[in-house]
C-alpha cells in the first residue's frame, strides 16, 4: 500500500501531497533562484557517493525560505547534510524526524527564540526528499550540500548510474545539474559516457534538458506519464514467417508495479499490451508474458519494449528482456540495458533521467559484496551483489588445437559439413592457432599430417573435400580418434585444446572407460570438449549438458560436453555462439549457499539464471530474521569447480541499511525497527531526518510567526507537531489551558488542604472525546466539567491521544 509520509511540523506554503521533481517554492514570495547545482560522484566497491551542492540566491528585499522537493536517482538514499557559512561547513545531525521538525520550527520562529540558520532534509517517498533552508538573506546566497548513497548497476561488463534531469519546460528558477564523476579506478582514459556520449572522468558534464525521442512521438502516449524504450533487432531468416503469438521475458525492478504499463511494438509499428498496471502495490515485474500478435506478423526488424510509469512516487530499472517468436524458433535478447524508468512527470520540471556508464574496475573473475542489516531479532536483511568480470578468461594465444571429427556414415555428408562449420567458427576467435584435424571412422587418421596455421585451414579443407578425403565411412571409433589426438597434443607446448564432435551414435561395445584410457596421454593442462553436433533445431544454439553420456570425457580434462543444434542453417552467428567453447564465458551451475533462498518469492527466484555470464551482475536482497555473516558462491567454469567465500563488509552493510528505504523494502518494519536500520545506514527515512544548523543568531524579526493558520508542506503526524490539509497542527498543553479553571473550581468548591485530583483526557483530533476522573469528589466533578468545555483549537491534529492531568 502506498502511503506518503512527511514528518514535518512547519508553516509552509504552496505544496501538495503529490509533489513535483525538484520544485522550488518560497515562504514569502521573494524571487529565490537556484544559481548552481553541482554533483560530485565517487564510485568504489559497488557504492556511488553523490555530493550534491546547491546554491540559492535571494534577489528580494526580505529574508525568505527555500522549499525544495528533490527527485532522486533510482535507489539513492540521503546519508548526509551540511550547510556553508562564512567559508566554513557545518555538518548536519541525523535525528528522529519529529525532533528534527520541532527543532527546525524553534530555530526559524519569532519570539523568545534566537533563530539560527538551519536546513532540514526529510523523507517524502522512496524516490523523493524535501529540503528547507532558512534564511536566504536579501541580496545574499545560501549553500547546502547533501550526500546520496547510491547502488550501482552492473550489466554488459559496465557500471551504470543515473541522475534526474530537467524537462524542456522546467522552471527557469532551477539550475541545470552539472555532473562530475570520478571512478575509484583507472585513469584519464577510463570510459565515461552519458546517454551514450563519451565523456572524460573528472570533467564537469552539463546534464542538458531532455528532448522527446522520435520513437515516442510516433506512439500514442499520455503527457502525464514517463516513457522509456529498449530495442532489439531480429535478423534471423526464420523470423520471416508470419507469427500470431510471442512470449516476452522480463526482469524489471520497480517500487510499485501497479503504476506500470509495458507495451511491445512490432517492426511494423503495431502496439501490443504486455503489462497493464496490474499487481497493485507489489514491487517488480518478472516472468514470461505470452502476447497475441497481429496475424501474419513478420518477425524481422526492430522491436521495442516501451515501459511507462503513470503515477507519481516510484521509479525502477529494466534490467533484462527477451523476445521469443512463436513457440521459440527465434529468441533474441536486448543488449541496450539497464534502462532506468523515471517517475511519472508531475509538471514540466520532470525530464526523465540521464544514464551514466562507466568502464568497470579490474575484476579477478568475480567481485562480490555482502551486507548484513539487523533490524531486530525478528527482522533483518541480507544484500549480496556479484559482478562477473567483463572477460572471465582471455582467449588463448598461439593455441594448439586438435579437432576430432566424426566422419562416419551416420553423419553423412551434411553432418560432416556441419562439424567442419564448427571448426571454422571456432578458429575465427583464434586466428594465431595451429591446428590439426583427426577424422575417425573405424580407425582414426590425421587429415593434414601436422599442425598448420589456422588461416590455412579453410583452404586445406577444401582441397581435402575435392580429394574425397572427407567422404563418410563406416565406423565411429571415437576412442581411437581421442587416442590419436592425445598423442598429437602431447608433442605441443602452450595452450592445448581438443574438440571432439560426434552424433552420439557409437558402437555398442564403446565405453567411456575406453575413451578415458585413450585420453590418458593428454597433457595435464589441456582442455577437452565433447560436442554433439545436430543439424536440426532451427536457430543455432549451444547448450552445456553435464548429463550427456560423454560428459565424463570432458569433465576429466577441464572441459564441457555441449550440444550444438541448428547446424543445417549455420550462419554468421555460429562463431559468436561458439565463443564459450574457445574460452569460458560464464560460471555454470552458479549458486549462493548461506542465503535463505526458499523465502524468496517464486517469480524472483525464477528470474535468477542457473549461470552467471561474464559481464553480468546479480543484486540479491533477502528479508530474513538471521542475515548471515558469510555466504559461499559456487559453480563450474568449464569443467573446473568455482568457489568463493564472501564475508560481510561493514561499509557495504551501512549502505545496504540505507537502501532498505530507498528501494522500498521497509514496509514490514515497525517504527522502532526502522529507526534501528536508519541509524545504521545514517539515512533519511520515514522516521529520521537531517538537521544542519549554523552557529550564530539572526534578528528574531525575520523568523516565521507560528500562530494562526499557516500553510502546510506534506502530510503526516507526530507527537509534537504535524501537518495536515495545509495547516500547522501543534500539540496542545491542557494544563496551561486549564489554569483558570483550576482557580475557579477552588473558589467554588473550597476543597480541604492537601487536595489532589487526577483526570485522564482523551482526544480524537481536536475533539475532547472522554474525561475520566481517577476518583469521585466535588473538586473532580468541577474540573471534569472544565475539561469537557475545553476548545483544543483548530491548530491541533492527532488521530488519537491521551493526556494524564493532575491538579493540586
Amino acid at each position: 500500500m502506498r502511503t506518503l509520509i512527511a514528518f514535518v511540523g512547519l508553516g509552509l506554503a504552496g505544496m501538495v501531497a503529490s509533489a513535483s521533481a525538484d520544485q522550488l517554492e518560497t515562504a514569502r514570495g521573494q524571487p529565490l533562484t537556484e544559481v548552481s547545482h553541482a554533483v560530485e560522484v565517487a564510485v568504489a566497491d559497488g557504492i556511488a557517493t553523490y555530493k550534491v551542492q546547491r546554491v540559492f540566491a535571494n534577489a528580494g528585499t526580505v529574508a525568505d525560505e527555500v522549499r525544495l522537493e528533490i527527485d532522486l536517482p533510482y535507489g539513492a538514499a540521503a546519508t548526509g547534510l551540511r550547510i556553508r557559512a562564512r567559508e566554513r561547513w557545518y555538518e548536519g545531525e541525523l535525528m528522529e524526524a519529529e525532533q528534527a521538525a520541532r527543532l527546525y520550527q524553534e530555530l526559524t520562529g519569532r519570539g523568545v527564540w534566537k533563530p539560527k540558520d538551519p536546513a532540514l532534509l526529510y523523507w517524502r517517498w522512496a524516490d523523493k526528499l524535501a529540503l528547507q533552508i532558512f534564511p536566504v538573506m536579501p541580496g545574499g546566497t545560501s549553500t547546502v550540500e547533501y550526500t546520496l548513497t547510491v547502488p550501482t548497476r552492473y550489466q554488459g561488463g559496465k557500471v551504470f548510474l543515473s541522475y534526474p534531469r530537467l524537462g524542456v519546460d522546467a522552471d527557469p528558477a532551477l539550475a541545470i545539474p552539472v555532473f562530475t564523476i570520478r571512478p575509484g579506478w583507472g585513469d584519464a582514459t577510463t570510459r565515461v559516457a552519458v546517454d551514450g556520449l563519451r565523456r572524460a572522468p573528472g570533467v564537469p558534464i552539463v546534464l542538458a534538458r531532455a528532448a522527446e525521442p522520435a520513437w515516442l512521438a510516433a506512439l500514442a502516449h499520455d503527457d502525464a506519464a514517463s516513457y522509456v524504450a529498449s530495442s532489439l533487432t531480429v535478423d534471423d531468416a526464420r523470423a520471416a514467417g508470419g507469427f500470431d503469438h510471442a512470449t516476452v521475458v522480463i526482469d524489471l525492478e520497480h517500487t510499485y508495479r501497479g503504476d506500470l504499463e509495458v507495451t511491445l511494438v512490432t517492426p511494423a509499428g503495431h502496439s501490443v499490451a504486455v503489462v497493464a498496471r496490474d499487481g497493485g502495490g507489489d514491487n517488480d515485474v518478472r516472468g514470461r508474458f505470452p502476447v497475441a500478435l497481429p496475424p501474419g506478423t513478420d518477425g524481422r526488424g526492430t522491436w521495442r519494449l516501451v515501459v511507462s510509469d503513470h503515477a507519481a512516487l516510484d521509479t525502477g530499472t529494466l534490467t533484462a528482456w527477451s523476445l521469443e517468436l512463436g513457440d521459440g524458433p527465434v529468441t533474441t535478447a536486448a543488449a541496450d540495458l539497464p534502462l532506468y524508468i523515471p517517475d511519472a512527470p508531475e509538471n514540466a520540471a520532470d525530464g526523465g533521467v540521464a544514464t551514466i556508464e562507466l568502464a568497470p574496475p579490474p575484476i579477478d573473475g568475480v567481485a562480490a559484496r555482502l551486507g548484513r542489516v539487523v533490524a531486530s531479532a525478528e527482522h533483518g536483511f541480507s544484500r549480496l551483489e556479484v559482478d562477473a568480470a567483463p572477460e572471465l578468461r582471455p582467449l588463448p594465444t598461439k593455441a594448439q588445437v586438435v579437432f576430432v571429427i566424426d566422419a562416419s556414415r551416420s553423419q553423412g555428408a551434411d553432418g560432416i559439413a556441419g562439424q567442419l562449420a564448427i571448426v571454422r567458427a571456432y578458429l575465427a576467435h583464434v586466428p594465431d592457432a595451429r591446428v590439426e584435424v583427426v577424422l575417425y571412422r573405424r580407425t582414426a587418421t590425421a587429415l593434414f599430417g601436422g599442425f598448420i596455421p589456422a588461416t590455412q585451414v579453410p583452404g586445406r579443407l577444401a582441397l581435402a573435400a575435392r580429394a574425397g578425403l572427407l567422404a563418410p565411412g563406416n565406423g565411429s571409433a571415437l576412442d581411437a580418434g581421442a587416442a590419436l589426438a592425445a598423442r598429437l597434443l602431447a608433442t605441443r607446448t602452450g595452450a592445448q585444446r581438443m574438440v571432439i564432435t560426434t552424433d552420439d551414435l557409437l558402437r555398442s561395445t564403446y565405453t567411456n572407460q575406453l575413451a578415458l584410457a585413450a585420453l590418458a596421454p593428454t597433457p595435464a593442462g589441456a582442455v577437452v570438449h565433447v560436442v554433439e553436433a545436430q543439424l536440426a533445431g532451427g536457430q543455432v544454439t549451444v547448450a552445456r549438458d553435464d548429463g550427456h553420456g560423454l560428459a565424463p570425457l570432458a569433465l576429466a580434462h577441464h572441459g564441457i560436453a555441449a550440444v550444438v543444434a541448428g547446424l543445417a542453417d549455420a550462419d554468421k552467428h555460429l562463431a559468436a555462439q561458439l565463443l564459450g567453447l574457445v574460452r569460458p564465458v560464464r560460471i555454470d551451475h552458479f549458486a549462493v549457499d548461506g542465503l535463505d533462498v526458499d523465502a524468496v518469492a517464486d517469480d524472483y527466484r525464477a528470474s535468477q539464471a542457473d549461470s552467471l555470464d561474464e559481464g553480468a551482475g546479480r543484486r540479491l536482497v533477502f528479508a530474513t530474521a538471521r542475515p548471515p555473516a558469510t555466504v559461499e558462491l559456487t559453480g563450474m567454469i568449464w569443467g573446473d569447480r568455482f568457489r568463493r567465500v564472501v564475508t560481510v563488509d561493514a561499509r557495504f552493510s551501512r549502505a545496504a541499511a540505507a537502501w532498505v528505504f530507498s528501494e522500498d523494502d521497509h514496509h514490514d518494519l515497525s517504527e522502532a525497527e526502522m529507526m534501528t536500520v536508519a541509524m545504521m545506514g545514517r539515512a533519511v527515512s520515514p522516521v529520521t531526518s537531517y538537521l544542519a544548523t549554523e552557529p550564530g543568531v539572526r534578528p528574531s524579526t525575520i523568523g516565521f510567526e507560528r500562530t494562526g493558520t499557516g500553510a502546510g508542506f506534506g502530510s503526516g503526524s507526530g507527537a509534537l507537531a504535524s501537518v495536515r490539509g495545509g495547516v500547522v497542527r501543534v500539540r496542545p498543553e491542557p494544563m496551561r489551558l486549564l489554569a483558570g479553571a483550576r482557580d475557579r473550581c477552588v473558589a467554588a468548591v473550597a476543597p480541604a488542604a492537601g487536595w489532589q485530583v487526577t483526570l485522564t483526557l482523551e482526544t480524537t483530533y481536536a475533539e475532547v472525546v472522554d474525561v475520566v476522573p481517577a476518583a469521585a469528589s466535588p473538586m473532580a466533578s468541577c474540573l471534569a466539567e472544565a475539561v469537557w468545555a475545553l476548545d483544543l483549537g483548530a491548530d491541533y491534529w492527532m488521530q488519537r491521544a491521551s493526556f494524564p492531568l493532575t491538579f493540586e
